[in-house]
């Protein structure tokens, strides 16, 4: 009987563990790109004096605008203000998609809560098992000692 009780703390640790993996598994799968988000609002970028514009939608960049006068920067410079104007855009992005989210529970804290909840609970499962194991010795004691006292009894 004792390793059908071992048995069961076994079988309630890895209950907790497939536990923890199914819902690592769902953690996993909440991490939302923009597509799934279903982003919507295209967002843009500025630099140059917003003379030169890149916009973002879902993030891809759908298109870039340089207003005249920006063609006339030799192209270092035009080069370092279009990736001023891409990371604008870029933070736009996150932003947009950040807001859509919501409020969203840290699943890496739930996480590490149910592995909380699994160990103290196969702490507490031991102890019940060994609970019962010594009620069952004590059982077993007075058993043996209770036949004796009474076999003893019959013969005096």
């Amino acid at each position: 009987m004792s390793q059908n009780m071992g048995g069961q703390s076994e079988n309630f640790d890895k209950l907790f563990s497939d536990l923890i993996a199914e819902t690592q598994r769902a953690v996993d799968g909440l991490v939302p790109t923009a597509d799934q988000l279903g982003q919507t609002e295209e967002v843009v970028g500025h630099a140059h004096d917003d003379r030169i514009s890149v916009y973002m939608k879902a993030g891809k960049v759908t298109r870039v605008e340089l207003q005249p006068p920006v063609r006339k920067l030799d192209l270092p410079e035009l080069g370092e203000h279009l990736v001023t104007a891409i990371n604008a855009a870029l933070e736009a992005n996150i932003a947009a998609l950040t807001a859509q989210q919501g409020d969203q529970p840290d699943f890496a804290q739930l996480s590490q809560r149910l592995q909380s909840i699994q160990a103290e609970s196969v702490r507490q499962l031991n102890k019940y098992t060994e609970g019962m194991h010594e009620m069952l010795r004590s059982a077993r004691d007075l058993g043996s000692t209770g036949s004796g006292v009474n076999g003893g009894g019959g013969n005096g």
